[in-house]
């Protein structure tokens, strides 16, 4: 349980510095062992957070080229929703979104980086499959 703990601790410690940094993120990654059901459920729920942070109708997200098929997913469930959706160099007025999708311990961890906010989850990985864990947490805006 010490152990386990320590882990924790050291994890959050570690997803603290990079959120504190003001670098951008160096591109979007998905870890290989997300499956496409898990992508699916992710891509769906972080396009909702993003409904909610801007107009989709009149918002174009600026993504990094699709290169997995988390990817793919996130970019078609964005276009369902209403965004417009470019890859690779944006184009003035768009909104860049970098994000990280990674198997931690019982679960996934998705981390979203837009306009100098971050934004993260954690999904428990149940018999059932993907569950929703608690809120995004929200770091640089209030709203």
């Amino acid at each position: 349980m010490k152990k386990l703990t320590l882990a924790a601790c050291l994890i959050l410690a570690g997803c603290q510095t990079l959120f504190e940094s003001k670098v951008p993120l160096p591109g979007s990654y998905v870890a290989a062992e997300i499956t496409a059901s898990d992508s699916l459920i992710v891509a769906k729920d972080m396009v909702g957070f993003l409904a909610n942070q801007f107009a989709y109708a009149k918002t174009t997200i600026a993504l990094d080229p699709i290169r997995t098929e988390f990817d793919r997913i996130f970019a078609e469930e964005l276009g369902k929703r209403g965004f417009g959706v470019i890859e690779g160099n944006p184009i003035p007025g768009s909104v860049e979104v970098y994000y990280a999708v990674s198997v931690l311990d019982n679960g996934v961890v998705a981390r979203m980086r837009f306009q100098g906010k971050e934004a993260s989850r954690f999904y428990t990985l149940t018999e059932q499959g993907l569950q929703l864990g608690g809120r995004y947490a929200l770091r640089g805006a209030f709203k």
